[in-house]
């Protein structure tokens, strides 16, 4: 199943505050205004820019209800004075507040009467700041065409007034819209022509964030070794000029990357860095997205119940510094955690918990993924008009944002329901419309997938041919990502297409290789299915002693990590193996255990 798993998106991109804009305080006229009035304006100013480098600090340590606070008095000090620019920029950083709260729409009110001032002033390089936030603004709502037309006038206005960083800021925010939009090429080249900018002008920390963003966006082709080079320079940068929330960030998401590896150790021991530096920093929106990330790669790692205590503490937090779609992304994935463990009802309860918090806040991606995800589960507890029903909500909102990521995924997961349901030529209809999806974006996970999800249709229609030429283009592709949980689940469906076809000694093989690598990367729950497998094989051969033994290898396994349908699949295969060897008693007491947990699990 292809399933979704959320956390809020970690960008790169600095966020310059603009209340850190340094400039010179206009000359009062002393003829103009009493000594006592100009006494007393100067005082209330100093109040207001203090609260301003308040609020600006206690963001950085995600204290966005304290930010808020501080800047909503400085703004309330600022309209007293008529002081326009403080003004501006106490309505800039509350709109870059609620952003961080993922209340979009009104950052963008703060940010509209933000532009409205500079437009005013004739402030030429705040209005592009201005246009700037807007843009990113409305590609957080996923409007990322309107987004994109905002970014371009900032594009315009900077280049127009030979204004260096707003090129940069300006080229840098437009390939991320690109990003969001999934043009991960189109991306690259706004990155590359922002990155020779910031260096010419001096910008370090420019530089490093569009590192970064290079970095992702090769994430996102599934280029991985060459993301965490880009992630590897923005750390440097990082570290060199002393930015202690930058380094944090570039772990994190470096951490990530060895995870997508199946480099689980080390993605955990560079998250575990990051989360050591945003304690240290007070960074609470820092500290609950490392959580997070930790609780995915304990998912990785099949420890499932570890994983669900990461994202609980997450979701606390969240919960207390009020960030509403960092709240719904750990429902989803403790839902995602709880369906790993079979626990489909518990999964849906919390999926469902967050998808009205998606809707609230106008996250139509956050929605849209919710509903992938619900529909997963539903087609897990082979409720599949349900799950079929689900899937097609989610479809037009992806293609309505234009993330065609999603969109293939939802028809993957069509075609997965098909392939259930024994529509197997309707599934690789799907599969093959998915796949050009894929292919067009440079998503080779996606593409490996699909032709691994081919290679099932067609050994369910007992063309073994067929399906083993699908798997083995999937198995090249995992190898060529260096994705080994990918190329270990090849090699275990090349297990089952060869057994199919009694080639058993070159199943074992397959199998025995994926074991290795589940082993390796300490995947234990593809480990039993490999036991399993190989149970199987040995049992056909009449060889039940192998097949009990492996059987017993593979139960304590699915016993530890919670997985309550591999237990009863063990039970059930051990029971038939008893019935071979005719021992119909023992065969019937593992029966009647394999069928109470389907009963207690709602499966069928």
């Amino acid at each position: 199943m292809t399933r979704t798993r959320l956390l809020p998106q970690l960008a790169l991109t600095v966020v310059t505050l603009l209340g850190l804009t340094v400039t010179s305080s206009p000359r009062i006229n002393s003829l103009a205004v009493s000594p006592v009035f100009a006494q007393t304006q100067n005082t209330s100013k100093a109040e207001a820019d203090r609260l301003l480098q308040q609020g600006a600090q206690q963001l950085q340590r995600g204290q966005i209800r304290e930010a808020i606070e501080s800047w909503q008095k400085a703004l309330t000090i600022y309209q007293e004075i008529g002081d326009r620019r403080g003004e501006a920029y106490s309505l800039g950083n509350l709109g870059l507040a609620y952003t961080s709260l993922s209340q979009h729409e009104k950052a963008i009110e703060f940010l509209e009467q933000v532009l409205s001032i500079f437009q005013e002033m004739g402030d030429g390089q705040s209005v592009t700041a201005s246009l700037i936030g807007l843009g990113e603004a409305y590609s957080n709502l996923s409007q990322h065409e309107k987004a994109i037309e905002f970014l371009e006038q900032a594009l315009s206005i900077s280049q127009e007034m030979g204004n260096r960083l707003g090129v940069a800021a300006s080229l840098r925010s437009l390939g991320t819209a690109y990003d969001n939009l999934s043009q991960y090429e189109k991306a690259i080249e706004f990155y590359q022509q922002s990155l020779p900018i910031f260096r010419e002008i001096g910008n370090r920390q420019g530089v490093a964030s569009v590192l970064g963003n290079l970095g992702i966006a090769y994430d996102n082709l599934s280029q991985y070794n060459k993301a965490i080079e880009f992630y590897q320079q923005a750390l440097s940068i990082y570290q060199e000029i002393g930015d202690r929330q930058g380094v944090a960030n570039s772990l994190m998401i470096l951490g990530k990357t060895y995870n997508r590896l199946s480099q689980q150790e080390k993605g955990i021991e560079i998250l575990q860095q990051a989360l050591s530096i945003y304690q240290e920093i007070g960074d609470e929106q820092g500290v609950a997205n490392a959580l997070g990330n930790l609780g995915i790669a304990y998912d990785n790692f099949s420890q499932y119940n570890k994983a669900i205590e990461f994202h609980q503490q997450a979701v606390s937090i969240y919960q207390e510094i009020g960030d509403r779609r960092g709240v719904a992304s750990s429902f989803v994935s403790l839902g995602n955690s709880y369906d790993a463990l079979s626990q489909h009802q518990k999964a849906i309860n919390f999926y469902q918990q967050a998808l009205p918090i998606f809707q609230n806040i106008e996250d139509k991606l956050g929605e849209a993924n919710c509903l992938l995800n619900l529909g997963v589960s539903y087609t897990n507890l082979s409720q599949y008009e349900k799950a079929i029903e689900l899937l097609q909500q989610a479809l037009p909102i992806f293609q309505e944002i234009g993330d065609k990521r999603g969109l293939a995924n939802s028809i993957n997961n069509l075609g997965n329901i098909s392939q259930n349901l024994s529509r197997y030529d309707e599934a690789i209809n799907f599969f093959r419309q998915s796949l050009p999806i894929y292919q067009a974006i440079g998503d080779k996970k996606g593409i490996a997938h699909s032709l691994n999800n081919l290679g099932l249709a067609y050994r369910n229609l007992s063309q073994y041919e067929q399906s083993i030429d699908f798997f083995q283009q999937s198995l090249t592709i995992y190898q060529q990502m260096g994705n080994r949980q990918g190329v270990a689940n090849a090699l275990t469906n090349l297990g089952v297409a060869y057994s199919n076809i009694s080639e058993y000694e070159k199943a074992i093989d397959f199998y025995q290789q994926s074991s290795s690598i589940f082993q390796e990367i300490g995947d234990i729950k593809g480990l039993a299915n490999s036991l399993m497998g190989l149970g199987i094989i040995y049992g056909k051969n009449s060889q039940y002693d192998k097949a009990i033994e492996l059987y017993q290898q593979a139960l304590p396994i699915f016993q530890e990590i919670g997985d309550r349908q591999g237990e009863a699949a063990t039970l059930n295969n051990l029971g038939l193996t008893y019935r071979a060897m005719g021992q119909e008693q023992k065969a019937r007491e593992l029966f009647e255990q394999s069928e109470a947990i389907k009963r207690e699990i709602g499966i069928d």
